[in-house]
């Protein structure tokens, strides 16, 4: 990271893109440092004649830093530029989908789940965001088939580090008995809310 802002304070013209696409990388996830991470992300979504994935990347970012500040519009707009540049990516699609939940916009968080997963069948994390949106428009058994081909595909995500597997297995057995509940078997949602408690490694 030091060595990164050295390099930027020393590019007074912006032109080293690097420098700032592995700076946003770094502070678009830490809190912290999300004001840096949004101006440095946004010299990098500027950069016409970039990589476009670059450039996408950087949007998206950009995003999930105004969805953590909780301005809405601001992330839309960005990740719709995004689209712009790169129409078949995959997690801009359930990234659209996580931010159109938020907004409780849920025929398009489901839209958005169905692009994803038609661009990538095995992604386990579109067919979560594709069964919560489900779940809240009270269409509670085609949730649970959603659900239940998103948890068979999460072992083998490539996509999904070894903590993410088992967190979104968690939201899917939980999105499960939540259908269950609704469907008044409390049987099944006994059952999935039991699979929901998975331990991580660090918790034995």
């Amino acid at each position: 990271m030091d060595d990164f802002e050295k390099a930027a304070m020393i590019d007074k013209s912006n032109s080293e893109i690097f420098i700032y696409a592995n700076l946003c990388s770094l502070e678009s996830s830490n809190y912290k440092m999300i004001d840096s991470g949004i101006k440095n992300c946004q010299i990098v979504a500027d950069a016409e004649g970039e990589d476009p994935m670059l450039r996408s990347s950087a949007l998206q970012s950009l995003a999930h830093m105004y969805i953590e500040k909780q301005d809405y519009e601001q992330a839309k707009n960005h990740l719709l530029m995004a689209k712009q540049l790169t129409l078949d990516d995959t997690n801009l699609y359930i990234s659209l989908s996580n931010l159109y939940f938020i907004l409780k916009d849920f025929d398009l968080a489901e839209q958005n789940a169905r692009f994803a997963i038609s661009n990538t069948p095995t992604s386990a994390k579109a067919f979560k965001y594709l069964s919560q949106s489900l779940y809240m428009q009270e269409k509670y058994r085609d949730s649970i088939n959603e659900a239940e081909k998103g948890i068979s595909l999460v072992d083998e995500d490539v996509s999904l580090l070894v903590s993410n597997k088992l967190e979104t297995k968690r939201d899917l057995y939980l999105i499960i008995a939540n259908d269950y509940r609704r469907l008044g078997d409390t049987e099944n949602e006994e059952k999935y809310r039991k699979m929901s408690k998975i331990e991580y490694p660090e918790d034995k």
